[in-house]
């Protein structure tokens, strides 16, 4: 795994030094709600994700007219309601538990008109949660969204992207039964194009 996000981070960095033209630089704000998916076991607990946040650093390439590298880093946020499966003589209060990750998407961006655009790819995740209640959600992921982009200026440019991502497909520690988190939102993002 460190190999796959050490490799990861250095195709990053060679791609942001090229000194190609039409690369953007932009910061992005989401926010979405999620579910866990996992196994359907005889007295497991039930999940329940909570609205989420995400903010990130974002950088894109352009390869040709239609087709963009997109790449960067964001950090996501939410909160897992675990409610214990009913057994006689046993607390069934709902507990709270946060989540977070830090992700890097590599995707492709194809422009399929002047404003609408639809992206997706891999996921590295990294879990950063402290303590952790399902399982680390570390690996690899993808996702997929849509959206709209609107130049301001020629050097600036708004960006609204429905998204739904899928972390921990391809999980760095596997476990019989594991969680997985679906994540599926809206991002707002602001590019300065160069």
């Amino acid at each position: 795994m460190k190999q796959f996000v050490i490799s990861t981070l250095f195709v990053i960095g060679s791609t942001c030094t090229s000194n190609g033209q039409n690369n953007s630089y932009g910061i992005s704000v989401g926010t979405g709600s999620g579910m866990i998916l996992n196994e359907a076991l005889t007295g497991a607990p039930s999940y329940d994700l909570r609205t989420s946040i995400s903010i990130g650093l974002q950088y894109s390439r352009k390869l040709t007219n239609r087709l963009h590298f997109m790449t960067g880093i964001n950090w996501y946020k939410n909160k897992i309601t675990v409610t214990p499966a009913p057994y006689p003589g046993m607390d069934i209060t709902p507990e709270n538990h946060d989540i977070q990750l830090l992700y890097i998407p590599l995707f492709l961006k194809v422009n399929a008109s002047k404003y609408f655009f639809i992206n997706g790819g891999i996921i590295a995740d990294v879990d950063i949660t402290k303590n952790k209640y399902i399982t680390a959600q570390s690996g690899v992921g993808t996702g997929f969204g849509i959206g709209v982009e609107f130049p301001i200026k020629d050097q600036f440019s708004i960006q609204l992207n429905p998204y739904l991502n899928f972390h921990g497909l391809l999980l760095a520690n596997s476990e019989n039964y594991p969680e997985r988190v679906l994540d599926a939102g809206i991002k707002l993002s602001f590019a300065l194009n160069k």
